[in-house]
């Protein structure tokens, strides 16, 4: 870790500078030397780590030297108070080490599912994301939980069309009401009407299968779902709300 490096460097430096029989203990610290500057590249990284006490002992070891009030002596005496606090405090921090395979799921450069999909499903950004998150960090069955969620939003946006609501109906009669919706498809509605029923129908099958096969399992609180199976959903899921967007959008509220 960065603020264990630049400690153990600063502390080698003075405890280096104090076995030269010309360098004078009891003069004040050097503000410019490079153990101060390395307390300095600590103090950030002891900022990112949010090690608090850390921070304090540094912040007073740090005014002590602008004020000349820390002889070289005292620098390396409270190097060591510094140590010491960090120690404590990472015994109360706990890492997680992700795999760089998993890595990519924690990635929040572009979106994990396209930049189609977020635009349009916004929504569903956020479950898509948490999706990504609790499978990077082995959490398969919140993984799962979060796709079904992002899954609703898509299927809010396929209801629309047929006039079919969605609030506080299961997927059941939802997909059912949209079915009944596809079979009422016909020529009034443009040319290329037999197409968009094919699609619907097609979407409408794979929401019937996702009901069946993954939601109905992720809302019980018995059931829970392996590493391999949440990635598989994951990457299912992925490829059925990208398909999804090339014709189908969330209309937000205005």
């Amino acid at each position: 870790m960065t603020a264990v490096y630049k400690l153990a460097m600063a502390q080698a430096l003075l405890i280096s500078a104090k076995e030269n029989i010309k360098f004078n203990w009891d003069e004040p610290a050097d503000r410019n030397g490079p153990a101060i500057g390395l307390l300095q590249d600590m103090r950030m990284a002891v900022v990112e780590l949010e090690a608090h006490f850390t921070l304090k002992a540094i912040d007073r070891v740090l005014a002590a030297i602008q004020d000349g009030k820390c002889t070289a002596a005292n620098l390396l005496r409270d190097i060591g108070v510094i140590d010491g606090r960090l120690r404590d405090e990472l015994d109360e921090t706990h890492l997680f080490v992700v795999s760089r395979d998993n890595a990519k799921y924690l990635d929040d450069s572009k979106p994990l599912f396209g930049d189609e999909v977020s635009s349009k499903f916004p929504s569903a950004s956020y479950d898509i994301e948490e999706a990504g998150k609790c499978l990077g960090l082995k959490r398969s069955t919140a993984c799962v939980s979060h796709l079904m969620r992002a899954l609703e939003i898509a299927l809010s946006a396929m209801a629309k069309p047929f006039n079919v609501s969605t609030d506080h109906k299961n997927w059941h009669n939802v997909i059912d009401e949209i079915e009944k919706g596809i079979k009422g498809m016909n020529s009034s509605l443009g040319p290329t009407w037999k197409d968009d029923q094919e699609f619907h129908a097609g979407a409408a099958s794979h929401f019937r299968m996702l009901k069946d096969g993954w939601r109905n399992h992720a809302m019980h609180a018995r059931f829970k779902y392996t590493e391999e199976e949440a990635e598989e959903i994951y990457r299912s899921t992925r490829a059925f709300i990208r398909h999804l967007s090339q014709r189908l959008s969330e209309e937000l509220p205005a």
